[in-house]
């Protein structure tokens, strides 16, 4: 998106402040045991161009992604989006551009092995 880091922060915290992304300050990699990514997976299915990537998702069986270690256990989840729908509407475009971007990859970490 071509922004400071400054910036990029305070966008996810304005996403944060909606209820449409996760905690954004932690440098966490690894999702706590039972996250519930079928639960925002669901969710998500509620915006228009995610859904054929989390019916393939969903239909291969491959909700199943816990990251990578880093050290020791964090308070935080890494970074990702609530499932929450409702704010979207109130976002501006770069509002909006970031929270599809983060939600993209977030989605991401279940496309395995299938176009």
């Amino acid at each position: 998106m071509k922004i400071s880091a400054k910036k990029g922060l305070d966008l996810m915290v304005d996403l944060y402040s909606k209820g449409l992304l996760s905690y954004p300050r932690t440098e966490n990699s690894k999702f706590k045991d039972k996250f519930p990514h079928q639960k925002i997976l669901s969710q998500l299915l509620g915006y228009q161009a995610f859904i054929p990537l989390i019916k393939k998702i969903i239909q291969n069986h491959q909700v199943v992604v816990n990251g990578r270690k880093k050290g020791a256990e964090e308070d935080h989840d890494p970074i990702h989006p609530t499932g929450e729908l409702k704010g979207l509407n109130s976002l501006n475009s770069f509002q909006k551009r970031a929270w599809e971007i983060l939600s993209k990859y977030y989605i991401s970490m279940f496309m395995h092995n299938f176009t």
